[in-house]
């Protein structure tokens, strides 16, 4: 589950590409039982995919265009 993250209330993961991809829960129930184990876990959370990004920028090793 480190795997996973959460932007803006979306579930979030980076496939092994290094490609950013948000995870579709077409069930209103699973989603919110996935975010709330999510927080429980301690996942990061970002409000925002800019917010995101610019975290990711600023980790040391990432690459100069944020890995996109």
């Amino acid at each position: 589950m480190s795997d996973y993250f959460l932007i803006d209330e979306l579930v979030c993961s980076v496939n092994a590409r290094g490609e950013l991809m948000g995870c579709c829960i077409d069930d209103d129930d699973l989603a919110a039982s996935a975010k709330a184990y999510l927080r429980r876990i301690g996942v990061p959370e970002y409000p925002s995919l800019q917010a995101y990004s610019e975290q990711r920028q600023a980790e040391p090793g990432a690459a100069a265009d944020g890995g996109a």
